[in-house]
């Protein structure tokens, strides 16, 4: 079912040595036309250890896997498709983005994409269908995958407009979200002088 995409994950187990540091040990699988890789964070820079990563081949098949518990991910992609990445996480904000790898020349080397994910909490009483969409999408152009995330101009109105509401339910809640560990002492500080 899944023989022409395949996933590739970086597999990182954690090693204890004499001196009690942690090492990496990263063993890759394969790599295809787009290597999609990069670090999933909460809205606090802390890495997203729970987050799910799915991978959508041409608006059908489905693979999923999760995040390390450093919150890196590696995604390989074959080309010749379309893809859509779902980064989500139980009480977090789902984000999206589109990797179009239709247009790789035959027997053109391998690229990678890096890329930062952050996934805000949700805030009660916030729209956020606007992430429903893509916030980005990454293509082969001139030789190379680059990310185009004004390809929606209307997106950007409409993520303006969101963050405006997300700020203000988040001064509303400030309380707590510290309470709950969400948001630090000093951002509630900075967001309740805030006009």
């Amino acid at each position: 079912m899944y023989r022409w995409i395949a996933i590739s994950l970086l597999l990182f187990t954690s090693v204890i040595t004499k001196t009690g540091c942690a090492q990496d040990s990263r063993v890759h699988l394969q790599f295809e036309a787009v290597s999609l890789l990069g670090f999933l964070r909460n809205d606090q820079g802390e890495p997203m250890r729970e987050a799910m990563i799915t991978v959508y081949v041409d608006n059908r098949d489905s693979v999923y896997f999760f995040a390390t518990e450093a919150g890196e991910f590696q995604v390989a992609l074959n080309s010749h498709h379309k893809y859509r990445v779902k980064f989500s996480a139980p009480g977090f904000i789902t984000k999206n983005i589109l990797v179009n790898a239709t247009a790789i020349p035959k027997g053109s080397p391998g690229f990678a994409y890096d890329t930062l994910i952050t996934l805000p909490r949700a805030c009660a009483g916030v729209d956020n269908s606007v992430y429903q969409r893509p916030l980005t999408v990454i293509s082969y152009v001139d030789g190379r995958f680059t990310g185009n995330p004004d390809y929606d101009p209307v997106l950007n109105n409409e993520l303006a407009a969101w963050k405006r509401d997300y700020t203000q339910c988040r001064k509303q809640n400030r309380k707590q979200f510290v309470k709950n560990g969400w948001m630090r002492e000093e951002e509630s500080e900075e967001l309740r002088t805030k006009n």
